[in-house]
Parts: structure tokens; sequence; C-alpha cells
């Protein structure tokens, strides 16, 4: 009795040994396998439906190729270009609404079709980013470091940033400012701050003090009049800096050394002592000053420091004096080192008494 065999879903009755007639259907059945089966010479072979190789095994091939005209000429799985309308891969989402879809655009990048969203994930930059462990969910990212290749949990949302608007258009450079109380508006300002942290286009600055740091020069420059300190305010400058005002220098030193002169000060003080003992003259407070001696009515000073100004001026203050009376100049040639100076009582000098004590200041002026 024939056997039915069936391929490509026709149905052939195949004799078995002894029957008659079999010759057309035997020819039939060759045909439909030397047309219909796969070959090992390759070629076409047009599925009319899907194949299922069941659940224990698979294909084992080298590479599986797109039916595209023009595909990748190597890699496992070779694609064409620029199939955005249904993709290369496809994964189902988790909603089973819509397939995720990756491939590559007209540009060679690498594009991930997120439920209709195309997100490029190129390697825009050589960096591989490592996040946490874990995350607060919709907070922000942030860097961990400086390598730019760790991320971190921010610990903020965007609703914690608030929603500050700008203008719509700036100056570039220039220092923002808010925009009424609100704190949600931002403006433009005149206030200029350059790339290497000069300011410009400030008007009045209101402060409570200002701090210099050591070995740093600062330049105030006023477009109009000054500089003004209002009162219990301070400028502070450290050790080592000076402020320039006008063109002259306005200098603090580090500590005041003894003997020494700052004829940059305002007031420029040339010379400072306190005579004072019995019965001959001892200095017992003194700036710039070598020795003192009495003679007579005069007294000589000698200076460390030569007096180089074309005028000066004298204050005496006797503190104790038996007769009373004033420090007057007598003789100071400039460029000497010498002042001789006298007590005077009445227009008439007088000779040091034992016990006088005098403060005794010269101020010079070039």
């Amino acid at each position: 009795m024939a056997q039915n065999l069936t391929i490509n879903g026709v149905v052939y009755a195949f004799p078995e040994t002894g029957e008659e007639n079999w010759g057309d259907v035997v020819t039939a059945w060759a045909a439909a396998v030397s047309s219909g089966l796969l070959q090992k010479s390759g070629g076409a072979f047009t599925l009319t439906a899907e194949v299922d190789f069941g659940s224990s095994f698979g294909i084992k091939l080298p590479y599986i190729k797109d039916d595209a005209a023009t595909i990748a000429s190597a890699g496992f799985l070779r694609f064409p270009n620029n199939r955005s309308a249904d993709g290369d891969l496809a994964w189902r989402n988790q909603a089973d609404a819509n397939d995720l879809w990756l491939y590559v655009d007209a540009s060679d990048d690498l594009i991930f079709n997120q439920n209709g969203t195309p997100i490029n994930i190129s390697a825009a930059s050589s960096g591989n980013v490592t996040g946490p462990g874990s995350a607060v969910d919709e907070q922000i990212a942030v860097f961990d470091g400086v390598t730019g290749q760790f991320l971190k949990d921010g610990g903020s949302t965007i609703a914690d940033l608030g929603d500050v608007d700008g203008p719509g258009s700036s100056t570039d450079h220039a220092a923002a400012r808010f925009d009424l109380a609100t704190g949600k508006l931002l403006q433009d300002s005149t206030v200029i701050i350059d790339d290497s942290g000069n300011v410009s286009g400030v008007g009045t600055i209101t402060m409570s003090g200002v701090s210099i740091a050591a070995a740093s020069l600062a330049t105030i420059t006023a477009s109009a009049a000054a500089l003004e300190i209002a009162a219990a305010t301070s400028l502070n400058l450290s050790a080592a800096t000076h402020l320039i005002l006008g063109g002259a220098n306005l200098s603090k030193a580090a500590a005041p050394v003894a003997d020494a002169l700052y004829p940059n000060s305002m007031l420029k003080a040339r010379a400072k002592l306190t005579l004072g003992g019995a019965g001959a003259v001892t200095v017992t407070n003194g700036l710039n000053v070598a020795s003192a001696a009495w003679s007579t009515t005069d007294l000589t000073v000698t200076f460390h420091t030569n007096m180089a100004d074309a005028n000066y001026m004298i204050m005496s203050q006797p503190l104790v004096t038996s007769n009373g009376g004033v420090m007057n100049e007598k003789t100071l040639a400039v460029g000497s080192f010498i002042l001789t100076t006298h007590l005077s009582l009445g227009g008439a000098e007088r000779n040091w008494a034992s016990g006088d004590v005098v403060n005794l200041l010269v101020f010079g002026e070039q």
C-alpha cells in the first residue's frame, strides 16, 4: 500500500514494492524534492511559513545576513545603514505596548528608539561612566571626583532646584541679578567679570571692611572722585601689601623696626625723642635718634638717617621742667644729621635743669 509523503504541503502517494502505475507519482515527488528542499550548494530557499526547531536544539552558523541590498561586509549580524522605520534589532517593552528599536542612522550614529523617542547612544566621548550601586528615584546625578567617570546621587530633585527664568538675552560675562523678590527671575547687569577675574562697570560699593591678602596688590580705579571709607569701617592691609592712592604709596610694613623711618606714611615723622635725666640728658624714647647732648642752653641731636627734607616743623612738650619753657629750633642745615635747639622761657634761653623731661617731634615735608 502506498505511503503518503508531504513536501512543502503537497501529499505524494509514494508506492511500495509490487505496486504498479507508480511512475507519475514518483516523478512528481522527485521534482518536489529537487526544487523544494534545502540544498547543500545553497541558493534561494523561500519559506512559506516560519520554521520551528523546537526547544531542544538550535542552529549553528558563522554569520546571519539581512536581506537588504547593501549590508555590512563582516560581523556575525550583518545589517544595512539607516533603517529607522523598523530598526535592525528590536525588543518588546515591559508594558507590551511598543517595540524598542536599535539601528544606525544616516550619520553613522547608533540610535536606540525608546517608545518612539530616538536616543543617540554613540560614544561621543572616551569616558566610561560608572554609577552608584543604588539611587533615589528622580534625584539628580552629579559627578563624583574629577575623572568624569563616576556618578553619585546628588540628593536633590529637579523640583528642589526651583524654576528660575532668565532674560531673553544677556551681556557676555555680565553678573546676573535677581529681578524682583520672587527668587525666580534673573536680569542682566552692567557689572562685567572677565575670564581673568577683573571686575568693571561697578558703581558705588558699600562694605563693612576690605581685607587684602599678603603679597598682593589691589588697584582701585574711580571714574569720578574717590574711594570713600565710612565711619566705623576699615580698610585692612596685611603685611607686604600696599594701596596706591593718586600715584603715592601708602604702605604698611610687617612690624615696626627700631630706629627706622617710614617716609611714605601720612604724617612723615622724621624723628621723635623723649629727654630726661638728673644733671645729664638721657634719651628715654627715640625714633631715628642716635644720640642727644646738652651744652649750656643748646640741645644737639644726632640722627641715624639723614634729614633730607626741605622744610621742617618741631613740636615739643615739656613734661617736667624746673622753670617751664618750650623747645625752639635753632639751626638745622638741610642734608645734615644734626639738629640744634634750645629751651626758652619768655623768649630767653635757659639751661637744662636736673629732672627736666621733654617730648620732641620733628616732621619733614619734601
